[in-house]
């Protein structure tokens, strides 16, 4: 995956391509569910493994034109352009039952089951910028993630969109 560097500069990028083609554009912030739990009960690397196993699905599932990259932590981000916040619901819908339906294998042994929880947020509805566009993906995921997990929110949602 791109780092967050990189990330932001294709991310500035396909939002100016969005302006000036009036475009859609989503921007989906992704987090691991209760990722600090495996770091604490099966150590760090073990937690990096999850993250690479991670970071392949990711890369997978999404267009090649996409941008996916590692954002920090157990967050990732995915910058859709041409996509409207509904498709960005459908892709981040599969992508929920993917995950719920993966198994990480990892050391010793040891077969891991994840969950994960998104925000999107969509350009022009959302934000006209970077910036705008990551707060309100970011205040949606977490409000995703303090509702229980395993589902996606929009700035705009009045309930949870689970699998």
């Amino acid at each position: 995956l791109v780092n967050r560097r990189r990330a932001t500069h294709d991310l500035h990028r396909y939002l100016h391509l969005s302006r000036r083609h009036c475009q859609p554009f989503c921007l989906v912030l992704i987090a691991l569910d209760c990722f600090q739990s495996i770091n604490n009960q099966y150590g760090y690397t073990v937690g990096d493994s999850v993250m690479r196993q991670f970071g392949q699905i990711l890369q997978r599932h999404f267009r090649d034109e996409d941008i996916v990259a590692h954002w920090g932590g157990e967050e990732f981000i995915v910058g859709l352009y041409g996509s409207y916040q509904s498709d960005g619901a459908k892709r981040i819908t599969q992508l929920l039952e993917l995950v719920q339906m993966t198994v990480f294998p990892v050391a010793n042994h040891v077969q891991i089951q994840m969950t994960m929880s998104a925000g999107i947020a969509a350009y022009p509805e959302d934000g006209m910028d970077l910036s705008s566009l990551y707060a309100a993906s970011n205040a949606a995921l977490y409000q995703a993630k303090a509702s229980g997990g395993n589902c996606f929110l929009t700035p705009s949602s009045d309930s949870r969109s689970t699998v």
